[in-house]
């Protein structure tokens, strides 16, 4: 499993998505649509069952919705809404969520992790090892960065280099 944490959403934990339009002032976020997106979300049948059974998460959507309404650039709650689209099969909204919180947030680990992900989903490899990459400039110790990129490797062929990343991943 590339993707080792699936949907570990500090989102559904307090912090819930946010959608941003990127105009040319740059971001500009949309908090009432954000609410209604995360309502959206909460009336979808048997969520809140599926994200404990599969997740073990108890989604607190109200607290959610209110911390949307206090912080308008918030770059887990991005991240995490990502992670729901990735879950759902909806890569290219998936990719913009990630680079969404890239942009709040460049140092990011998460997000640069599960844009890789992403990419790697879709067969771009050199764009998915430029994510993992990243992130470990951020954090040069982060074990899923490490895994994801040794993936990366393993799929372009280059098992020896996907051996060293993987060794590194286990000393920590």
């Amino acid at each position: 499993a590339v993707f080792a944490f699936g949907l570990v959403a500090f989102g559904f934990l307090g912090m819930g998505p946010v959608t941003i339009a990127v105009d040319s002032y740059g971001p500009v976020t949309d908090n009432a649509q954000s609410v209604y997106e995360l309502s959206m979300i909460e009336t979808i049948p048997g969520i809140q069952q599926e994200l404990k059974r599969d997740f073990k998460l108890d989604p607190q959507f109200e607290r959610s919705k209110a911390l949307l309404e206090e912080n308008e650039f918030n770059a887990e709650a991005h991240n995490n809404l990502g992670l729901l689209y990735q879950e759902r099969g909806l890569a290219s909204e998936a990719i913009e969520q990630f680079q969404r919180a890239i942009i709040i947030d460049p140092p990011y680990v998460k997000a640069h992790n599960g844009l890789g992900v992403a990419y790697l989903r879709a067969g771009r490899h050199d764009a998915a090892a430029a994510e993992f990459r990243a992130a470990l400039a951020a954090d040069a110790r982060n074990v899923e960065s490490l895994t994801n990129l040794a993936v990366v490797m393993l799929e372009t062929e280059r098992a020896e280099d996907a051996a060293t990343l993987l060794r590194e991943a286990l000393a920590i």
